[in-house]
């Protein structure tokens, strides 16, 4: 091996070494608090949904092969991806 070849081992390494402490957290992971555990009483089910009703709206949709693509739209514009330039077409 060459020193060149050494250096560049050296400081790939340190790089990596450093990359990987820049990554290191301090804050402990393993603290685990239980969480609270509290009864709540269950219903039979009839009252559940007392009251409530449905907005659900249906959607409403039309034929597309009946529908224009462009007529909702004020102007097309075409033009090239790798170009400023607006064709007339």
């Amino acid at each position: 091996m060459n020193i060149r070849f050494s250096s560049l081992i050296l400081t790939s390494s340190a790089v990596a070494v450093l990359a990987l402490a820049g990554c290191a957290s301090s804050v402990k992971l393993d603290d685990t608090k239980p969480a609270p555990i509290t009864s709540v009483p269950v219903g039979n089910g009839s009252s559940a949904n007392n009251g409530a009703s449905s907005a659900v709206v249906p959607v409403v949709t039309t034929n597309s092969a009946n529908v224009d693509p462009v007529a909702g739209l004020a102007k097309v514009i075409y033009f090239d991806y790798d170009s400023y330039v607006v064709k007339s077409d």
